[in-house]
């Protein structure tokens, strides 16, 4: 059996495994498939298949499935060797494409990025010339950089980036949709504005069961529930039932981060 052939079966397998939320099978594939990768060998498949590199994205989505897993440390590994393996790649959007796909775990991490500089570089890049940039990176660049605006407290700033890169998000693109409408309705939620907010997460829901993306579907019932308790205090049992479907999805899928 061909080692690159079976890479590109074990990096389709993983990335859907990932996104249905069936996390286990997920870490499985992205062991077998960080461990066929050789960048001599298999530096060619960003330009075959997909259109990225399979060890970035095998690092990548290895480094967020043992966050949800409750390994927040061990998933800082896979981070950090794919930020070296990008440098190792020496293209410039291989580095473009790690400073987007590793902020999502700062995010999940709630932790300041340490990809700010890359990123406010490739979107100030990007607004001088849009026509050669991927609306879907640039997407994810402007959600996170809002997103860690957020979080350093400069909410107004944050709202504007989060609103714009939905805003870029391709009309077909649903991937990563629910989360980054999660994103919105949590700093619009801190910022007061609830029944928005409230809003954006029936938005996530439907998208999500349309595109089967389900592995941040715990987090959007948990903060239905609180805000649904911050408008109105009487709103327990309703409030309940959604953390208790909160509960129920991280548990069936092993999401140990979640049920916390």
């Amino acid at each position: 059996q061909d080692p690159s052939f079976l890479l590109e079966a074990h990096h389709s397998q993983w990335s859907t495994r990932f996104w249905l939320g069936e996390l286990n099978e997920a870490r499985q594939h992205t062991d077998i498939g960080i461990q066929l990768y050789d960048p001599e060998k298999h530096g060619t498949h960003a330009y075959i298949y997909g259109g990225h590199d399979p060890g970035l994205c095998g690092l990548f989505f290895s480094a967020w499935t043992l966050w949800l897993l409750g390994y927040p440390k061990t998933a800082l590994e896979p981070n950090r060797r794919a930020y070296e393996l990008a440098l190792q790649l020496s293209k410039e959007a291989f580095r473009n494409y790690a400073a987007i796909w590793g902020s999502l775990l700062s995010t999940l991490r709630s932790e300041p990025l340490s990809e700010r500089d890359d990123l406010i570089r490739y979107t100030a890049s990007f607004e001088s010339n849009r026509s050669v940039f991927n609306l879907s990176d640039q997407c994810g660049a402007h959600v996170y950089r809002g997103s860690d605006l957020v979080r350093r407290g400069e909410l107004d700033e944050g709202i504007v980036l989060l609103r714009k890169g939905l805003s870029l998000q391709p009309e077909a693109e649903l991937r990563l949709r629910p989360y980054y409408l999660y994103l919105l309705a949590e700093a619009l939620s801190e910022d007061g504005e609830t029944n928005e907010a409230l809003g954006l997460l029936e938005q996530a829901i439907n998208v999500l069961r349309k595109s089967d993306e389900s592995w941040w579907e715990s987090a959007i019932h948990r903060l239905t529930g609180e805000i649904l308790l911050v408008q109105n205090p009487a709103a327990e049992e309703q409030a309940e039932t959604l953390f208790m479907q909160a509960i129920d999805v991280a548990q069936t899928q092993n999401a140990k981060s979640l049920e916390l």
